[in-house]
């Protein structure tokens, strides 16, 4: 579970725009901020997943996905939004992100 510190409220940045990583499973974009440790926020779609289950298991993931990476040594928002063709291989998608935050550099 990620602590609430490090949780990105995703009304906020919903509509901001930032640098963009696009990829087979995952969108990540990536927002400047004030603060000292980076934040992340995790968008899943009824499209991608119909049932509230499913959803959660996906956030559930990728945030676990995230927590791993040492935030408090990146700055910086994230946005994580799981595209429809996650749902059915997520393995693939938690790969993808953690490439996607392995590779980041501010």
């Amino acid at each position: 579970m990620l602590a609430k510190k490090y949780r990105l409220p995703v009304q906020s940045v919903i509509s901001r725009k930032g640098q963009t990583l696009r990829g087979r499973y995952v969108t990540l974009k990536m927002f400047s901020s004030p603060r000292p440790y980076g934040r992340v926020g995790v968008v899943v779609s009824k499209k991608t997943a119909p049932l509230a289950t499913d959803r959660n298991r996906l956030k559930r993931l990728a945030y676990g996905v995230a927590g791993g990476k040492k935030l408090h040594t990146l700055s910086g928002d994230f946005l994580v939004l799981i595209l429809p063709t996650a749902s059915h291989t997520p393995h693939a998608m938690i790969e993808e992100l953690r490439g996607f935050l392995v590779t980041y550099k501010p």
